[in-house]
């Protein structure tokens, strides 16, 4: 399956993963919590062996930055400097 990072909960080694179906699943891995972040998108597999659905075998496909074209990678820094220029 593929989707892509909406949070991470470094302090509680947690993400939440949507997927490309909508899903929504939560990762606990402290290891890949603090590696990952909002908007990366990933490729994983369900764990299906226990009672409860659980993520193995994540994998970044393309951090969040490559996602835009350059020109809009600036316009996205622009935007969250001017954003945290008014304490947003």
């Amino acid at each position: 399956m593929q989707g892509y990072i909406l949070s991470v909960r470094p302090h509680r080694g947690e993400a939440t993963i949507i997927s490309e179906t909508g899903q929504a699943f939560c990762v606990r891995d402290e290891s890949a919590a603090t590696t990952l972040h909002g908007g990366d998108i990933v490729r994983f597999q369900l764990d299906t062996t226990n009672d409860r659905s659980g993520i193995m075998d994540l994998e970044v496909v393309a951090p969040w930055p490559e996602r835009f074209a350059r020109e809009q990678s600036n316009l996205l820094r622009e935007f969250c400097e001017a954003m945290k220029s008014l304490g947003v």
